[in-house]
C-alpha cells in the first residue's frame, strides 16, 4: 500500500503537516526510529552526516518533526519527550501496528513506496512522510545452487540463498521430481534449512520455495545422476562340490559324468535405502541382488573300480594313434579329472561351465540392476531366474563343443540303453 499524503492525524489531536528532509532510503534498508525521549534537537540534526544510511532517515524524519515543534518546545539542547504513534510503511509493508505507541522503532522497506512517520513532540500531534525509490536498487532474487552430477550412489548438495545477500530470507518449503517414470515427487516437509544434502540414486529437478523481503519466490535446479560402470556391482556366488549329486549310476551317455547346477537365491543385503536429501526414500541396487549357488557334481559312483558302469567296458580297450578307438576299463577312473575341470570347480577354472556361465550372468544382470531405482521393496526373482536360464541355454552348448573342452577322449565308452539308466 503507498501512502501518497503528507501525513497521518494522530489519535484526534491537532494535526500540524511538515515536510521531512532528503533521507536517500533505499528498497532493502531497514528505517531505524533510534530512542526519542533521549534526543534532542541539537543531536538528531548533527548526528546526521556521521551515520549510516538507514540513521540518517530516522534523524531526518525526526529533525523535520522537531523543526516543525510548537515554539513553546524546549529550547536547542533540551531533551524533547517524542512518543511514536503510528507508522505505515511504502508497498507491500502497509500498516506496521508493531510501531504503535513505542519509543523506537525498524521498519523493512523492501520496494519502493512512502513511509510516514505519526509522533507526539511535547504533547503536540505531528506527522512526517518520505518517498521511496523503487528503482534505485533491483529486488533481490532467490538462487538455487546444486551439485551438477554425480554417480549413483554419492551425495549431491543443493544450496538456496538471495542476491543481494544482505537480504533477508525464510524456505518456505523443498521438492525434488525424479526425472525417472514411475516414481512421486519427493517433499522434504517442515524443514526450513538453506541446504538440502544427500546420497542420491536418480537424476531430477530440485525446487525451492522461500519468503523473500516479504514476497513469495521459488528456484530451481537439475541434477543428473550418472550410471556406474556395471563392473563395479558384485555378484556373490558360492560353488559346492556334490558328489555323485544325482547322477545316473547307470550312464546312459557321457553326459551323466557330470553336472553342474546355477540356483540365484535373492541377497536382501544388496539393496540401499536413502534416507536423507533429495532422493528420501527411494531405495537402489548397490551390487546384483544374488548369491549364485554353484552346485559341481561329478559321477564318482558310475566312475569307480567294479561299479555297473566299470563292467560293461571292454578289459583292456583299444587306443590307436589315428582315430578313435574303444575305451577300457581303465579309462573309467582315468577320465574323473576331465569331467571336474569340465564342469568347472572354481570361478576361474579355463573353458569350464562354470566360468562361462558367470561370464555371461555376471555383466547382464550388472547391466540389468544398476540403473533399477524403486520406492517399495524389489522382487528382482523372476528377472534372476530368466538370466540364469539365458546363461545356462546359450553357455552350455558351448561348452561341450568347444575345441577346447577339457572332457577330450580318444576311445568311446560302453553306455547303458536308456531304459536301463538310472
Amino acid at each position: 500500500m503507498l501512502i501518497p499524503g503528507p501525513g497521518l492525524p494522530c489519535r484526534g489531536e491537532p494535526r500540524r503537516t511538515i515536510d521531512p528532509d532528503s533521507i536517500g532510503t533505499q528498497p532493502g534498508d531497514t528505517v531505524t526510529v533510534p530512542d526519542p525521549i533521549a534526543t534532542s534537537v541539537t543531536t538528531a540534526a548533527s548526528r546526521t552526516g556521521a551515520i549510516d544510511a538507514q540513521s540518517q532517515s530516522a534523524s531526518s524524519v525526526l529533525s523535520s518533526i522537531f523543526s516543525a515543534r510548537p515554539s513553546s518546545a524546549p529550547p536547542s539542547g533540551t531533551a524533547a519527550s517524542i512518543r511514536i504513534l503510528h507508522v505505515m510503511g511504502g508497498a507491500p509493508i502497509g500498516s506496521v501496528t508493531a510501531c504503535d505507541d513505542v519509543e523506537s522503532c525498524d521498519v523493512s522497506v523492501p520496494r519502493g513506496g512512502t513511509i510516514v512517520l505519526a509522533a507526539t513532540v511535547d504533547g503536540v500531534a505531528l506527522s512526517a512522510s518520505q518517498d521511496i525509490d523503487a528503482g534505485a536498487t533491483e529486488a533481490a532474487t532467490l538462487k538455487l545452487e546444486c551439485t551438477g552430477s554425480v554417480t549413483r550412489g554419492e551425495v549431491a548438495t543443493c544450496t538456496a540463498s538471495v542476491d543481494p545477500a544482505s537480504t533477508s530470507f525464510t524456505i518456505t518449503g523443498w521438492t525434488f521430481t525424479p526425472s525417472g517414470a514411475g516414481l512421486s515427487e519427493i517433499v522434504r516437509e517442515g524443514d526450513a534449512a538453506t541446504t538440502w544434502s544427500g546420497t542420491m540414486a536418480t537424476g531430477g529437478t530440485v525446487k525451492v520455495s522461500a519468503t523473500v523481503a516479504g514476497a513469495t519466490q521459488e528456484a530451481s535446479a537439475a541434477i543428473q545422476v550418472i550410471p556406474r560402470s556395471p563392473a563395479t556391482l558384485a555378484v556373490d556366488y558360492k560353488i559346492t562340490r556334490l558328489d555323485p549329486g544325482g547322477l545316473r549310476i547307470r550312464p546312459t551317455s557321457e553326459h551323466d559324468f557330470g553336472e553342474t547346477g546355477f540356483l540365484p537365491q535373492v541377497n536382501a543385503n544388496t539393496v540401499e535405502y536413502v534416507t536423507e536429501g533429495p532422493n528420501a526414500g527411494l531405495q537402489f541396487f548397490k551390487a546384483v541382488p544374488v548369491t549364485m549357488e554353484i552346485t559341481v557334481s561329478v559321477n564318482t559312483a558310475a566312475l569307480a573300480v567294479g561299479s555297473d558302469f566299470w563292467r560293461i567296458q571292454d578289459p583292456f580297450g583299444t587306443h590307436p594313434v589315428i582315430g578313435i578307438g574303444q575305451c577300457g576299463r581303465s579309462d573309467v577312473t582315468r577320465v574323473i579329472p576331465m569331467v571336474l575341470a569340465h564342469e568347472g570347480p572354481t570361478r576361474t577354472s579355463p573353458d569350464s561351465h562354470t566360468k562361462a556361465f558367470m561370464d555371461m550372468f555376471e555383466p547382464e544382470s550388472q547391466a540389468l540392476f544398476e540403473p533399477q531405482v524403486f520406492s517399495s521393496s524389489p522382487a528382482p526373482l523372476d528377472d534372476l531366474v530368466r538370466l540364469r536360464n539365458r546363461a545356462v541355454q546359450v553357455t552350455g552348448a558351448m561348452v561341450d563343443k568347444s575345441l577346447r573342452n577339457p572332457f577330450h577322449l580318444n576311445c568311446v565308452f560302453n553306455y547303458f540303453p536308456a531304459s536301463q539308466g538310472h
